[in-house]
């Protein structure tokens, strides 16, 4: 592992007169001699940038000769020389000896740094014996999952169920209590299931406030499942949802243009003037409105 010199300097040398000069001066091996000629003998900066430059060109013998004066030096009783950046030195020396002596720079850094490796390898055979090899297919069924949601919730697994068990499910809207049938009006996104028009009959039946020009699912429904829940109750005729809901199912599309097609709004309107004078009294705005713009069409 190699520390870039510019690092080393910048963060243990220590600082000298004309700081950045030296290093930068240091930092090419072309002027570092002159650089280091500089230096006071028996310095703290001496020891430390010779020691640096004999690492930097792998004088070993040289490197660790300088490393024991300077170590002497700072043993010393009278006047000891700071020993400040000598232990990176140390170490960096011993990642360098790593690829000539793994087994012995290991050692010395786990020395340094009071590592213990007290965890013992686990017995993977014995663990390999208690994993399972395979899946069990009688755990992924469709009976399976729906064994686990009635444990979980008892009395509301169809909150559990998704895709084409949701839809099976939907199949005995007859015996849905209040709170089942509340559950699937407000989850429930398939408009085109034959039960929505039970479901609906249901809720209903219930004196649920539903809006057929707000309700999610209500607002999906075709005129033909709106005129099978006006057979089954015809008292939705007083309800202003539901004729907006109505007259808007039975409007042409978008390939109809009425601006250029009179015939065919013509057609439209009659059937508009013949589903609202099926309606009660409570609706007549309602009946007006269509029976004017019927009467103005045919002006024209």
């Amino acid at each position: 592992m190699r520390i870039p010199l510019v690092w080393l300097i910048f963060t243990c040398a220590p600082l000298l007169a004309d700081d950045d000069t030296f290093r930068e001066r240091f930092a090419d091996p072309a002027t570092r001699n002159a650089a280091l000629s500089e230096l006071v003998p028996g310095t703290h900066a001496a020891y430390f940038h010779t020691a640096l430059d004999h690492q930097l060109v792998a004088r070993d013998a040289e490197f660790r000769k300088t490393l024991t004066a300077w170590k002497i030096a700072a043993e010393r009783k009278e006047n000891p020389i700071s020993a400040s950046g000598m232990t990176v030195l140390e170490n960096r020396q011993l990642l360098i000896d790593y690829q000539k002596a793994p087994e012995a720079s290991l050692a010395e850094l786990i020395r340094r740094l009071d590592l213990e490796f007290n965890d013992t390898r686990p017995d993977a055979a014995a663990a390999a014996e208690s994993l399972p090899t395979r899946l069990d297919p009688a755990l992924i069924t469709a009976a399976e999952f729906e064994k686990s949601a009635v444990q979980k919730y008892p009395q509301q697994p169809y909150t559990q169920f998704r895709g084409a068990r949701l839809l099976r499910e939907l199949d005995q809207v007859k015996s849905f209590d209040d709170a089942k049938i509340q559950w699937f009006l407000q989850h429930f996104d398939r408009a085109d299931h034959p039960g929505v028009v039970p479901l609906i009959d249901r809720a209903l039946g219930e004196d649920l406030v539903l809006s057929f020009t707000d309700h999610p699912l209500l607002i999906k429904l075709t005129s033909a499942q709106l005129e099978a829940l006006l057979k089954l109750r015809p008292n939705l005729r007083s309800r202003g949802s539901f004729n907006l809901a109505y007259l808007s199912k039975i409007r042409p599309g978008a390939e109809t243009d009425f601006a250029r097609d009179l015939p065919a709004h013509a057609a439209h309107l009659a059937r508009c003037r013949d589903f609202a004078l099926t309606l009660p009294p409570a609706q007549n705005s309602l009946k007006a409105h269509i029976l004017y713009h019927h009467r103005d069409l045919l002006k024209k």
